[in-house]
Order: structure tokens, then C-alpha cells, then sequence
């Protein structure tokens, strides 16, 4: 029985220690490693003899130890030694859909073959070129991980100082900026209508937030290269927006629940997958956090949006912090304090400015390259905000030993709040409307 990541040539296993010359595809743009960089490629054809190809299927991840210049969609020729991956990493690849890994050792070895490269890919270089023009490094480094999910140019000490304050999932691409790209579509689309109030009478409000965020959604992580993580958030999303458009009904269990079974249909390994777990809890604590939002919240506009942007980093903070805790034993109050300045940030100027650019690109580009110019200004106070609390709170970072036992109760007792929250709307819309009176915008 063939697996889906399965590695072979018309239908014989690579073999290990061998070296092959193969075309194909990158899956992802090449990262940096602990030691090394890497890539995921899938194989298209593979060369048997002097000049006969064959066709192959499956996913290697390659590594090699210098830099070279790839982004997710570009066809590559690669001639790599083959090795067969072992133990926990090997379980980690499968989960990816990798069933083999690579080694590259000189830079004549991985060369581009992409002659006619696709709509994605143009676009994909030429915001790149765009974001590139102002700037210092690290900040131009961030700016393009976090549009085009290209991370190859961030630094070593951006990472590191990401890492120890808490915030690293804010330089990969992962159902976090999902959410927030959809929460500020959302709540943009909502503003304009205001002032369009027939709108909704042509249109309903489900369908045309649906119709806008969705492809817009998927537009977004076609320039990311589309990561796993955001595949997974998107999907989901997708299904339960879908559900609003057709059923008129926001059951976010129902959703998730019917997005995962499609995803573990797919690739069932995917349940063992930390990022996998992740990635569906973080989902779920964002949808059920702006449901609430904006059942309860009464705000407009800009402040309203800023809100929402608490919301849903305490909600993603809340809802995967006892995953974190047990897999990887730690708990970072730095993280707590790093999140509630850095999420708002990315949410509030980051992330929109770099979708302004990206959308100004296409009308005229000097007014692309203002926005860009914006978005690395950002981007480098946030990488300032992260080495602030990096430097300051080092000492907030605690090693804990959950079980699965308290995983679960903590779960239950994050279930029975909601219950508790959402059974008493009317007491909480009444606390909010007296704390909204005092607001200035009121």
C-alpha cells in the first residue's frame, strides 16, 4: 500500500546513501535550521540514465550548508544523497508529508529550471523586490515572513530574542495571522457597510463577508507559499464561513470538527502532529472568542478592531498554552506581557499595511513601496519590542511539568467558563455597556 509520503521512482523506493538527479517542485522557500538550511521539494521526474527520466512522486526535505535564493512554487533540479529518516524525526517529517530526507553539498547542485514561472511565484518576487527597497535588514527580513512566509533572511538574534519573549509564532505563518487577516476583513467590511446600510438588503451580511474573506484567505497563503499550520487554520475557517453562507448557522464545533475529519482523512499522522493540535485549538479559541466579541462588544470602527486584536491573541494565547506547557515543558509570563504589545501591533499596523502594499502593487507600485515602507518601519519597532522583553524578563520563563490529566481538566474548565459567559449575555452586554459609556468615542 502506497502512503501519501511515500518516496519512489515509477514505483521503487529510493534507496538510502545513493545520490540522485531529480526534478521537481518547492513546496517551501528554504529555511534556516539549527545547523543547516533546508528545503521541501516535491519530485516530479527523477534521471535512471545518461538521459532517460522517470517519473517520481513524494516530498524530500533537503538540506545543504549555504544559502540559495528559492521560494515555494519554484521548479528546481536538485541532485541530492538520499537518506531514509529514523525515530522521532522521521515520525515529525511524515506528518508533513515527507517520507524522505536530503543532502545537498555544493550550490551547483540545486539550480532553477523555472523558465515560465507561475502567476504566484512572479508576484511573489516582485513584493519581495518591493518590500526590499527601504529598510534595514532584520526589518525587511520580518516584513517578508510575515507576507510571503519567507524566512531564510531573518537573523539568527531576531529569533532568538522572538523565541525567549514569547512571540515566536509571530514570525511563522500559522492560524494566528489567519485569524486576524479574517477578524480584520471582517470588521473592515462591517465599518463600510455602516455607512451602506441597503447593502445588506441586496446582499446578506454572511455572504458577502464570506464571498470577500475566503479568497482573499486563500490569496494570502498562496503568497505565504502555503504553510502547513496556515493550510490548517484556513481550511477550517473556510468551512465554518462556508456553514454561515449556505446554513446561516455559526456552529464552530460542527465546522472544526468536519474540517478536521477532512484533514485527518487525508493524512491521518496529522493527529500526532503538535502543530497539527496547535493549530485546531487555536481555531477554535479564535472563533469562539469573536463570536463573543461581537455578540457582546458594541464598539465601531478603528477601536473595535484594536479590541478584537486583544481578543484574539489572549484567546490563541489561552487556548495553546496547556498544549505548549506539556509538550515542551515550559510557560513564558514574558510571552503573556510580549503579546498583549506585539499582537496588537501586527494586527493594528503590520499585517494591513503589508496587505495594503501588496493590494497597491497592482494599481501603482510608488505608492506599494510607501506602504512597504511603513510596514518595515513597523516591523522593526516590533522586533525592538521582542528584544526589550527578551533583555528584561528572561527570568519569567518557567519550567512546568503538566500531565495529560491536567490538559484535560484545564480544557474542561476553559468549556464550562464559555458556558457560564455565554448563558449570561445579558449581565455581561450590560457591565460592557456601562464601561463603553465612559469611552470618549461613546
Amino acid at each position: 500500500m502506497t502512503r501519501s509520503y511515500d518516496v519512489s521512482i515509477e514505483g521503487a523506493a529510493l534507496q538510502n546513501s545513493k545520490y540522485y538527479t531529480c526534478k521537481g517542485t518547492a513546496v517551501t522557500p528554504q529555511q534556516q535550521g539549527r545547523k543547516n538550511f533546508y528545503l521541501e521539494m516535491k519530485l516530479d521526474s527523477c534521471l535512471v540514465n545518461a538521459d532517460e527520466w522517470s517519473r517520481a512522486s513524494g516530498r524530500v526535505r533537503i538540506y545543504m550548508p549555504f544559502k540559495k535564493r528559492v521560494i515555494a512554487g519554484e521548479k528546481l533540479k536538485a541532485r541530492f544523497k538520499s537518506y531514509l529518516p529514523a525515530g522521532s524525526f522521521k515520525t515529525f517529517l511524515e506528518t508533513r508529508g515527507v517520507g524522505r530526507s536530503g543532502w545537498i553539498q555544493y550550490p551547483s547542485q540545486l539550480t532553477s529550471i523555472d523558465d515560465k514561472a507561475s502567476y504566484i511565484v512572479r508576484l511573489r518576487s516582485k513584493l519581495s523586490s518591493l518590500i526590499s527597497q527601504s529598510g534595514d535588514a532584520d526589518s525587511i527580513a520580518l516584513s517578508k515572513a510575515i507576507l510571503l512566509g519567507d524566512r531564510s533572511d531573518i537573523s539568527q538574534s531576531t529569533r532568538d530574542a522572538f523565541s525567549r519573549a514569547g512571540v515566536a509564532h509571530l514570525i511563522a505563518i500559522s492560524g494566528l495571522h489567519v485569524g486576524l487577516m479574517i477578524a480584520f476583513l471582517v470588521i473592515l467590511m462591517r465599518a463600510f457597510v455602516i455607512n451602506f446600510p441597503s447593502l445588506y438588503l441586496v446582499v446578506p451580511r454572511q455572504i458577502l463577508e464570506g464571498a470577500v474573506a475566503i479568497p482573499l484567505m486563500w490569496l494570502y497563503l498562496a503568497l505565504a507559499g502555503f504553510p502547513i499550520s496556515g493550510i490548517r487554520a484556513a481550511l477550517m475557517l473556510s468551512v465554518y464561513l462556508l456553514g454561515t453562507i449556505l446554513w446561516r448557522k455559526k456552529n464552530v464545533v460542527d465546522s472544526v470538527a468536519l474540517a478536521v475529519f477532512a484533514i485527518l482523512i487525508i493524512d491521518p499522522l496529522s493527529l500526532f502532529s503538535v502543530s497539527f493540535q496547535l493549530s485546531v485549538v487555536a481555531v477554535i479559541s479564535i472563533l469562539i472568542a469573536m463570536r463573543i466579541f461581537l455578540n457582546f462588544f458594541q464598539g465601531k470602527g478603528i477601536w473595535k478592531y484594536f479590541v478584537s486584536s486583544l481578543v484574539i491573541s489572549a484567546a490563541a494565547i489561552a487556548g495553546t498554552s496547556p498544549i505548549t506547557s506539556y509538550y515542551f515543558k515550559t510557560f513564558s509570563a514574558a510571552g503573556l506581557l510580549t503579546n498583549i504589545v506585539a499582537v496588537p501591533l501586527t494586527a493594528f499596523l503590520l499585517l494591513p499595511t503589508l496587505i495594503s502594499g501588496a493590494l497597491l502593487s497592482f494599481i501603482y507600485e510608488p505608492l506599494s513601496i510607501h506602504a512597504f515602507s511603513l510596514s518595515n518601519l513597523f516591523s522593526s519597532i516590533l522586533i525592538s519590542i521582542a528584544e526589550f522583553f527578551s533583555h528584561q524578563f528572561s527570568f519569567a520563563v518557567f519550567e512546568v511539568q503538566t500531565t495529560l490529566w491536567q490538559v484535560f481538566l484545564i480544557y474542561f474548565l476553559m468549556c464550562v467558563g464559555i458556558l457560564i459567559i455565554t448563558n449570561h449575555k445579558k449581565t455581561i452586554n450590560q457591565i460592557a455597556d456601562k464601561v463603553l459609556d465612559c469611552h470618549p468615542e461613546r
